[in-house]
């Protein structure tokens, strides 16, 4: 069951998801890996993770740890807490 409602959880914010380059701008920028828990690397570690999912303003992103995004970003989870993103390997 958990990984239907993950797999139905990322179609949505695919679906929703911008461009890395259209993210807004803020005068406190940080970047997505500042954001994270020991916890959440070690689930992208695990899953070979190379896209986490981030709303911003409303609006969701999918955007490698280095991408920097206004402090008040959200970095998107499921049910479980757990981060979402997308593998850097198909199928991975």
């Amino acid at each position: 069951m958990e990984k239907i409602m993950q797999k139905q959880e990322m179609k949505t914010l695919v679906k929703i998801a911008n461009l890395s380059e259209a993210i807004p701008t803020s005068k406190t920028m940080v970047t997505v890996a500042s954001m994270l828990t020991k916890k959440d690397k070690a689930r992208i570690e695990e899953y070979s993770m190379g896209s986490i999912a981030v709303k911003v303003d409303n609006e969701a992103f999918f955007l490698s740890q280095e991408h920097k995004v206004p402090s008040e970003a959200i970095v998107q989870r499921n049910e479980q807490g757990e981060i979402l993103g997308i593998p850097a390997i198909a199928g991975g």
